[in-house]
């Protein structure tokens, strides 16, 4: 507001009080009504952005008779008793928005794979189709007016009418023409009771999703299966495979990204510390995870689990175990599943694994009760180590780094009936020094596994310099589990 407007605004009052009662009322009525209209005269409304529904606070504005009270000397201009402005209300920034509860907090992973999850919530009678992208669940599509069995609560036995609660996987699918009309378009087999579920007594078998009989509409429960309309059977048809897991709980938790993400940190965090402890061959630490009715996938309870264990320690010391593709899921308060990829490699086994581990909650600790465990091929990784391997070894023989070179040999490495590693660096320093500018290549590897930790790879191998050149069949053996080779022996012979 400027020097005129603040005179405009109070300098009246003093002058106005002089004249007469009838003069001065139209004349303040008529300026107030200009006030309210004036943007210089406004008062300033602050609102607040507040999910509490508090009102936004009022102008603080004199009113008529203060003003005229405020007049002391009516005779004159020069005697004006000066009325304070009023202080404008406080500016209030807008709060943050509150995070909202919308991630299914019963799934999580460390993988840079996506996956498709089902999410069966028995509260809501609602399914969810989840993509896991990112390492953050996505709720994809869902599925309402689900049917269960006809009694509520947790299965427990065969016939008791009930629908389970755990984490399960889809063993395969039935169309519907090998079904009665009671499973409609088709059936999605579970993997009912679990390892978890045989170590506390429950029992039972065929624990479907499935569709509807179109022709009995009047039906509203099941025998403990969980029932989809029959277009959502149709649209589940291609997208859920062998292997996609199924998490059924009583009721699902929506959490905040920020409390997803410490659930998932504090998940994941145990069973790292899980996979350390077994990795450093701490059988007794392990052992203090282990749930009083554990079962191993051999069948061996706790006591015969860890005594194998300790003895297989004690043989093999030295270890190394690597997972990858993790995921966890929380079925409620009773099952937590961590599913992953284990590469396991000791100087008696390598081994890649489908792993299972089933946990129980006990306070804000995991306590393992069951594992399973399925065998994979190892041929793809053994190839793509050794190509990698090979890869970066003769990247350093093509960049002529005699020193680099020699790191991917083993300190036991031998050749041609003897002959050291000492003997083989100055062998290969003169060549080196001879023959700068080296160029070799190779193509069709192929690897082949000669004891547990021992691999024999071979390949054909292209070799040119300023002054030599040749083709052949190179082998090299090597030691070590994949991604810690080391070269113990090699051969080459030329091709006719």
């Amino acid at each position: 507001m400027d020097k005129a407007a603040k005179h405009d605004s109070r300098g009246w009052l003093p002058a106005l009080a002089s004249l007469p009662l009838a003069i001065s009322v139209a004349l303040i009525s008529t300026s107030s009504q200009a006030a309210t209209t004036s943007p210089t005269n406004q008062g300033v409304k602050v609102i607040e952005v507040d999910t509490s529904g508090a009102k936004p606070a009022s102008s603080n504005q004199h009113s008529a008779p203060a003003k005229l009270a405020a007049a002391t000397n009516p005779a004159s201009h020069q005697a004006q008793t000066k009325i304070p402005d009023a202080k404008p209300a406080k500016s209030v920034a807008p709060k943050a928005a509150a995070e909202e509860a919308t991630i299914p907090g019963h799934i999580f992973s460390r993988s840079p794979e996506e996956q498709t999850d089902i999410l069966v919530d028995k509260f809501r009678k609602e399914a969810y189709l989840i993509k896991v992208k990112n390492d953050t669940p996505t709720i994809i599509r869902t599925f309402k007016n689900l049917q269960f069995g006809q009694k509520d609560g947790d299965k427990v036995s065969e016939g008791d009418m009930r629908t389970p609660e755990g984490v399960y996987r889809i063993t395969h699918f039935i169309p519907d023409q090998s079904l009665l009309p009671v499973y409609g378009h088709g059936a999605f087999p579970l993997d009912y009771p679990n390892p978890l579920d045989r170590i506390e007594g429950r029992n039972g078998s065929g624990i479907w999703l499935h569709g509807r009989d179109d022709d009995d509409p009047t039906k509203v429960a099941t025998r403990g299966c969980v029932a989809f309309e029959n277009n959502e059977i149709d649209y589940l048809q291609p997208i859920l495979t062998a292997g996609t897991t199924v998490v059924i709980t009583p009721k699902t938790e929506f959490m905040t990204p920020s409390a997803y993400a410490k659930r998932r940190a504090s998940m994941l965090g145990q069973l790292d510390a899980f996979i350390k402890e077994w990795s450093n061959a701490d059988i007794s630490a392990v052992a203090k995870m282990l749930h009083p009715d554990f079962r191993g996938a051999d069948g061996l309870n706790r006591e015969q689990w860890v005594d194998r264990k300790k003895r297989l320690a004690e043989m093999f010391p030295e270890r190394q175990i690597k997972v990858t593709d993790v995921h966890a899921f929380k079925e409620d308060g009773n099952q937590v599943v961590f599913d992953f990829r284990q590469q396991y490699c000791a100087a008696n086994l390598f081994s890649l694994d489908s792993k299972r581990l089933f946990f129980k909650p006990e306070g804000d600790k995991l306590s393992l009760v069951a594992e399973d465990s399925t065998p994979l091929s190892t041929d793809g990784i053994l190839t793509a180590e050794a190509s990698d391997f090979v890869a970066k070894w003769m990247k350093s023989w093509n960049n002529n780094e005699i020193f680099n070179y020699l790191q991917y040999y083993s300190p036991n490495f031998t050749y041609k009936g003897g002959k050291t590693l000492a003997d083989w660096k100055d062998y290969k320093s003169g060549i080196f020094a001879e023959r700068p500018q080296q160029q070799i290549t190779y193509e069709n590897l192929k690897v082949h596994q000669v004891q547990p930790n021992r691999y024999q790879v071979s390949f054909t191998q292209h070799y040119t310099s300023n002054s030599y050149a040749d083709d052949g069949i190179k082998t090299l053996t090597l030691e070590g589990c994949p991604g810690s080779f080391a070269i113990v022996d090699e051969t080459w012979k030329a091709l006719k």
